[in-house]
């Protein structure tokens, strides 16, 4: 579904997914210099504090700019890394301590996809 938002569900000759057909399942590590916005979420989490609000913040506008073909899809990271670069990352308290922290972030990802946009 998520694919084709936001258009609905189409229907294809697949079989349905199930876990009863498989054994076993093995797990890879993630490749992070090819997915970059994880890279950049495990980095957020360990920094903790603020970083957290402003890669969601980040994300949100750099997708947001993708969708309305202003930004190349390659380009959503260099926002959020960029966002995330020049935020002075301090404790909060307060959910208004939060939501100005998103304001700063969404403030500041619009000014990179400036940068970095078509």
């Amino acid at each position: 579904f998520a694919l084709l938002y936001p258009g609905k569900r189409q229907k294809n000759n697949f079989r349905r997914f199930s876990f009863d057909d498989f054994s076993t399942l093995s797990f890879e590590e993630p490749d992070t210099k090819t997915f970059r916005c994880l890279d950049l979420a495990y980095r957020a989490i360990k920094i903790g504090k603020t970083a957290t609000a402003v890669l969601t913040a980040a994300n949100d506008i750099a997708v947001e700019a993708f969708l309305a073909k202003k930004l190349p899809f390659w380009r959503i990271p260099d926002v959020v890394e960029s966002t995330l670069l020049v935020h002075k990352n301090r404790e909060y308290s307060s959910l208004s301590e939060i939501l100005e922290v998103d304001s700063w972030a969404r403030n500041k990802a619009h000014e990179f996809v400036v940068k970095f946009g078509n």
